[in-house]
């Protein structure tokens, strides 16, 4: 497993190099690398939230990054490389490091917006990303964090490569057409002892969006996915339709709403169960303005699992942004899921897991910052007759060098 994971690393990183230097838009636009890095400590009273067996303990973290990208007008690519070097005070892995590269890219003409988005991540199972730095294909702001919530009372090291092509064209003045393929694969160094299996998923969608008004646009969303875990001998085949509507409240604050229905057959074995249920997005996003944004996110879908089969998700997540001064920055980050397996056999993945995360930055220098972090986090599985809990406490000092920028 670990040599297979070191070969899918140098291909990835080989991948998204001849991407951003071969592409036609490497040529005629800005380059620009912004290195930063991270020194961070932390506590956690039950690294694992366990209800049977809480485990406490220190950690020191020094993370470097390196972001690699050029934009024009109407094209951008970002490639993003992090490396995460971490000690505890208790040894719970062999190798507890982490590291990530996600590439973003997009290009827009007059009747077509293409998108290539992908990530690799090599960590453990207790391993948390809050932020991942993306390219918006519309203004090049951030895209959706990457959150990777504990699976097992143990550090295993996991595996995770996935690949997100799309492409938009503009039948007419009002109506467009979007097709997207998606491609995950994850795999595991070691499951022994753990529920944890190997999978891969496929994925297409097809929708259709017209405007109706300048701040109303209305469409239809088809999705199909193929699971596969060999390992669990499990595989599901999960199609959805839905109706999408998008209002735009202002030119910062925006609204979706994407309501419809799914069908699910999942084998395990030699048993099938076919299933259908409600799929549900609900979005409300507030762009940066000069002092507050936030976004909230309400879903019900069906998703892939690590324990090896698919489940259903109910998600609840919300952020707010706030600058309290010229100095001084509070985020808060709040999440609730509610996940059950949608194979009757396979009960013992369903769970309630709840976390609420607020910070403050506060900026020495242009280049120099302070994080201090504070989070909560509650799980309990349904199998389960109590709950765990986790406090956790982070101290960072940042340092990001000037941004280094050269036009070609």
């Amino acid at each position: 497993m670990q040599r297979r994971a070191i070969q899918v690393f140098k291909r990835w990183i080989l991948l998204a190099g001849w991407i951003v230097v071969s592409s036609p838009l490497a040529h005629g636009a800005e380059w620009s690398l912004n290195p930063s890095v991270q020194a961070k400590t932390s506590y956690n009273s039950n690294i694992y939230v366990s209800a049977s067996n809480p485990i406490s303990l220190w950690g020191a973290t020094v993370s470097p990054m390196l972001n690699a990208s050029r934009r024009t007008a109407n094209s951008g690519i970002s490639l993003v490389g992090r490396a995460i070097f971490t000690k505890y005070s208790k040894k719970l892995a062999k190798n507890p490091n982490a590291q990530y590269v996600t590439l973003a890219s997009y290009y827009n003409t007059l009747l077509n917006n293409w998108r290539l988005n992908g990530y690799y991540r090599r960590d453990t199972t207790s391993t948390k990303v809050t932020e991942v730095q993306t390219v918006d294909s519309t203004d090049g702001g951030t895209g959706p964090s990457v959150v990777n919530i504990n699976l097992v009372p143990v550090e295993v090291r996991q595996n995770d490569l996935s690949l997100q092509p799309s492409w938009e064209h503009r039948l007419t003045e009002l109506t467009h057409l979007t097709l997207s393929y998606s491609f995950d694969d994850v795999f595991y160094d070691n499951t022994t002892g753990t529920s944890l299996s190997d999978y891969q998923q496929h994925g297409v969608s097809a929708g259709v969006g017209h405007v109706l008004t300048e701040k109303d646009t209305v469409g239809v969303l088809a999705t199909a996915k193929a699971f596969r875990a060999s390992s669990s001998d499990h595989k599901a085949d999960v199609y959805g339709a839905q109706l999408t509507y998008e209002h735009a409240y202002s030119q910062t604050l925006r609204g979706t709403l994407r309501v419809g229905g799914r069908f699910v057959s999942s084998t395990v074995g030699n048993q099938t169960d076919d299933t259908s249920g409600l799929l549900l997005t609900a979005t409300l996003n507030k762009k940066y303005s000069e002092l507050t944004s936030y976004r909230f996110i309400l879903e019900r879908s069906v998703l892939p699992s690590g324990a090896g089969t698919v489940v259903q998700a109910d998600h609840l997540n919300a952020a707010m942004f706030r600058t309290l001064s010229s100095r001084l920055n509070f985020a808060l980050w709040g999440r609730v899921f509610n996940e059950e397996s949608i194979n009757t056999n396979t009960s013992n993945v369903n769970r309630v897991y709840i976390s609420v995360e607020p910070s403050l930055r506060y900026l020495l220098t242009r280049f120099w910052s302070i994080d201090g972090s504070y989070q909560y986090r509650w799980q309990k599985y349904s199998d389960q007759s109590s709950s765990g809990e986790d406090h956790g406490v982070f101290v960072s000092i940042n340092y990001g060098w000037p941004r280094m920028a050269v036009s070609r």
